[in-house]
Formats: C-alpha cells, structure tokens, sequence
C-alpha cells in the first residue's frame, strides 16, 4: 500500500504547509495541531480514491478476523 501512495509529493506538500503556516503566526506561536489542520486536506488529497478504497476493505477485513463478538 505504501508503495502507492506517493510519498515525495505528499512531503513537498506537507513542508510547503508548514512554512505558510509557520510564516502567518510565527515560530513561537505556531502548534502542532495548527501544523496539522493545515497539512491534512492536502495530504488526504493525494491519496487515489482506489487506494484508500482498498485500505477500508483490508481494515475491514481485519475487523471481521479479530472480532470478538
């Protein structure tokens, strides 16, 4: 799964988030989840729709193998 997910793209992206978002509040006012609430629309949007198709169904399969129920 990794493999498929392209993982140079969804670096520059993440870096290019932080700097803007490091650049609005400033080093000292900057935190963790400002960082986060930047970078994740944009890295769950590089992720292929078949790609997190087959995660959800691997989870699920998962889920049906381990449940206790």
């Amino acid at each position: 799964m990794a493999v498929k997910i392209n993982t140079r793209a969804a670096k520059d992206i993440s870096m290019d988030g932080d700097d803007d978002v490091i650049r609005e509040k400033g080093l000292e006012h900057v935190t963790v989840e400002d960082l986060v609430t930047e970078v994740t629309p944009k890295g769950r949007a590089l992720v292929p729709d078949s790609v997190k198709k087959e995660l959800l169904q691997r989870i699920r399969a998962f889920l049906a193998q381990h449940a206790t129920l």
